[in-house]
């Protein structure tokens, strides 16, 4: 019929569309973490790390080509992403609005942006290894502009030319939750140079986070790593390489490493920066009691003049009880959703799996090994608005379908009882849903 456009050229227009949004997204990642003002003078642009996420969710909702954003939200802890924005609302409200509340309202919406896009944007593996790669890549430059952090680690230094990781903590919580995803990225890309690179920068990683002389992320890292050799198929192989990694940190850290390690178990008396963050937990805890709704969000210094020293402990501070709740599950409910989807696929898949599930299922085991660090070593730094939860959420959301399609029957991401399937489909996902996600 004349007028209409044949198929195969809406489709080709819409896979078009999508990979410039997709650039676009990858450029957001990347500026939101370096920040490159000498290069890139606009980016001094008050709030322009709200702006670019939030022009390019703009943009995405009236694109073809993406995940439906009802797909997005038959996830269940989608929701508490807007709940804790509301959570966030609320306390800032008790408070004015004022400055301190308002930027920590605009760096979650922006970040709350970006989950939105990466979820609706990254629709196959190579996509989510690109995700992967380009907040590798930030990070390393980040690390390359200072040089000296890694040239010199008996030293604690801060970093410059990032917004966020100036401190070594942060810049070690930062980098240290890709650490899994990377070698993900090596594991399972097509690409031989690919490969190479993704292993040199696995092999950086745990060398920036001894030269940052972060306890947190050590025992992050130490978890990371017993998780990986559990999840493993070939234990033999993976002990030599734990190995590795222990003769490397062996070799490459400063006395002055083990010396700030050794703290971990000493008593706080004995520890000034140990003993500060305990009394800030207690602190933090009696703002819960006397304030269940939170003192306002970007309010802990405030009160107690110094930071909160955890990711938890600052939301139960700023955002009470409900907001301590919701982080909780924004973090446990996606490792745990997680864990149940690969146990289900696999339930359904023959010994060994195909190569291409094992891929699948490797990538969503990887990216929650990122997560899982999170978990462990955002208890001792307040990460609660840094965008890691938004970031790694949004990966493993698109990593759980990428897995969910190599089961023979249909399963659903959502909690629902395993012998009750979701309403409308056999088995817990409705048709209609798992054809889109065979596209």
């Amino acid at each position: 019929m004349a007028g209409v456009i044949p198929r195969p050229a809406v489709l080709k227009r819409s896979a078009s569309s999508a990979g410039v949004l997709y650039a676009w997204l990858l450029f957001s990642l990347f500026i939101d973490y370096t920040r490159p003002l000498g290069l890139l003078p606009f980016l001094k642009i008050p709030l322009v790390q709200t702006i670019i996420p939030l022009l390019l969710f703009v943009v995405t909702m009236f694109a073809p080509g993406m995940r439906p954003a009802k797909d997005i939200f038959s996830d269940t802890r989608t929701k508490w992403v807007l709940i804790l924005i509301v959570l966030i609302l609320m306390s800032t409200a008790m408070h004015g609005f004022d400055q301190l509340g308002t930027d920590v309202i605009m760096r979650v919406v922006g970040y709350t942006a970006t989950f939105f896009t990466i979820a609706r944007l990254v629709t196959s593996e190579q996509r989510l290894m690109g995700v992967v790669a380009t907040l590798v890549v930030a990070h390393l430059y980040v690390l390359a502009l200072n040089f000296q952090v890694l040239a010199n680690p008996s030293l604690r230094q801060y970093l410059t030319g990032a917004p966020f990781l100036g401190d070594g903590n942060d810049f070690a919580l930062s980098i240290g939750l890709l650490f899994p995803c990377i070698i993900g990225v090596a594991l399972h890309t097509r690409s031989n140079f690919g490969r190479v690179l993704a292993w040199l920068a696995a092999a950086v990683i745990p060398l920036a986070l001894v030269a940052t002389q972060s306890r947190g992320a050590t025992l992050g890292l130490g978890a990371v790593v017993l998780y990986l050799w559990l999840r493993s198929s070939k234990k033999m192989v993976s002990a030599v390489g734990v190995l590795m990694l222990g003769g490397m940190i062996m070799v490459y850290a400063p006395p002055a490493y083990f010396q700030r390690m050794s703290t971990v178990s000493t008593a706080a008396s004995q520890d000034s920066s140990a003993e500060g963050r305990i009394k800030a937990w207690s602190g933090s805890v009696g703002m819960a009691v006397s304030h269940p709704l939170g003192i306002g969000a970007g309010h802990f210094g405030v009160y107690w003049g110094k930071t909160a020293h955890s990711t938890y402990f600052l939301a139960l501070g700023e955002l009470g009880i409900p907001g301590f709740v919701c982080v909780l599950i924004l973090i446990f409910g996606n490792l745990r959703a997680s864990l149940r989807v690969r146990k289900q696929v696999l339930a359904q898949l023959p010994t060994p799996p195909p190569e291409d599930a094992q891929r699948s299922l490797g990538l969503l085991d990887m990216i929650n090994g990122g997560l899982l660090f999170f978990a462990v070593a955002g208890g001792f730094l307040s990460a609660t608005y840094y965008p890691h939860i938004y970031v790694m959420f949004g990966m493993l959301l698109a990593a759980r379908e990428f897995a969910l399609r190599h089961a023979p029957q249909p399963l659903a991401i959502t909690r629902t009882p395993a012998n009750k399937p979701a309403p409308g489909a056999r088995g817990g996902l409705p048709e209609k849903r798992l054809a889109s996600a065979s596209k």
